[in-house]
This record gives C-alpha cells, structure tokens and sequence, in this order.
C-alpha cells in the first residue's frame, strides 16, 4: 500500500466511525419526547378519539334509520 492509499483508508475509517458516534449520539435523544410534547400529543389524541366517537355515534345512527325503512 502506498502513503496515499494509506491516507485515504485512513479517512475513510475515521469518517465511518464518526458518523457511527454522531447515529448513536443523536437516536438516543431524538426519540424520546419532552413533557410539553407529550401533553400536546395527548390533548391531539383525545380530540381525534372525541371526533371519532361522534362519527361512529353519527354512522351508526344512519345506518339504524337507513335499516328502518
């Protein structure tokens, strides 16, 4: 191998490692969410689940009439 070969497998490695450290790093912060987020969250889901459930109530009224007839 020459120097420059030698460099270069250098830098690929030392490049390859730290963009492992910085993947490592960053996965274990990114992934979990804060207080505030969480709340947030929450209050999205609980009113996503209230709209549901006055669709369901709403569907399920129309098909009771719809069956009616």
């Amino acid at each position: 191998m020459t120097n420059k070969q030698g460099n270069s497998v250098g830098v690929a490695v030392m490049l390859i490692v730290s963009i492992l450290i910085i993947l490592l790093a960053s996965s274990c912060s990114f992934t979990k969410l804060t207080t505030e987020q969480l709340a947030h969250r929450n209050a999205i889901q609980y009113e996503i689940d209230k709209e549901y459930v006055k669709y369901s109530h709403k569907t399920d009224s129309l098909w009771i009439e719809y069956y009616k007839k």
